[in-house]
């Protein structure tokens, strides 16, 4: 007696797809969307013009010439382009995945790949090397401006890179990618991408007036804070802020592995 065959299902073979070709759909989707390809090109450039007011605009801020400002404040100054890019980022990283909730390709998504704590991990990486390299690129730029501004104003070549500026860099490229995952977090969770873009800012904004509820209060919520995490790392850290760059990096750590849960926590709800 012959037993029929049962063709394996769709789904089946979708459970099988490997991670490498789910994670090279997602940069190519980030690649293939215009509005997002527009983005990324507004985060790199917006580093440097930010950059380029800050420190021009020194003279006002503190009442110095800028030959009479350390080439290291020029830097540090110049590093605010690198938090201009990482806004910028937190609003790509939203629209990723808020619009494929919008547009229903969601589901589309699902229907390749059913499992979705890995199209969740595949979405998550795409996203984070994409904000890598705006960062890199970002902290690059922002590095030249300073330079520019330091040798214009007669500094030493190189000075502005002194005293930890390297490090401040390199440091600082981990915002844009930081905030970008937690945009990618709450865009999954609340399956919005105006609240994707708001949660992020909202712990940003959180993190940096901690301070205003008193000393009590700054002494304990400010050292847990991401941006207490991102300055120490960057080696800007004072006052409670000053964590040391190890706890720095535990901290992100947990903030990521938290926001993470959660997201797919809710994504694996079978109504997204």
């Amino acid at each position: 007696m012959t037993v029929p065959t049962v063709p394996r299902s769709s789904a089946t073979q979708a459970r099988r797809v490997p991670f490498r070709a789910l994670l090279h759909s997602e940069l190519g989707k980030l690649g293939s969307q215009r509005s997002l390809r527009l983005l990324a090109v507004l985060a790199v450039s917006a580093a440097p013009v930010t950059a380029l007011v800050f420190c021009l605009s020194l003279p006002v801020t503190q009442g110095r010439a800028i030959d009479e400002v350390a080439p290291a404040e020029l830097l540090s100054a110049s590093a605010l382009g690198i938090d201009a890019a990482a806004l910028v980022v937190v609003v790509l990283a939203a629209l990723a995945v808020g619009s494929e909730y919008a547009t229903g390709l969601i589901q589309q998504s699902l229907a390749v790949t059913p499992r979705r704590g890995r199209l969740l991990a595949a979405k998550v990486l795409a996203l984070a090397l994409a904000a890598a390299a705006i960062g890199v690129s970002a902290a690059l730029a922002v590095g030249v401006v300073a330079l520019g501004v330091g040798a214009s104003a007669g500094a030493p070549a190189g000075a502005v890179f002194a005293d930890g500026g390297v490090r401040l860099l390199a440091g600082s490229v981990l915002m844009p990618v930081f905030y970008g995952v937690l945009a990618v977090a709450a865009a999954f969770a609340f399956r919005s991408t105006a609240l994707g873009i708001v949660a992020p800012l909202a712990v940003l904004v959180l993190s940096a007036i901690a301070g205003w509820f008193g000393s009590a209060v700054g002494a304990v919520v400010t050292p847990i804070t991401p941006l207490a995490a991102l300055h120490s790392i960057s080696g800007i850290a004072v006052g409670a802020e000053a964590i040391g760059a190890p706890a720095g990096f535990l901290s992100l750590a947990v903030w990521t592995g938290a926001v993470l849960s959660i997201a797919d926590s809710r994504f694996r709800r079978k109504d997204a």
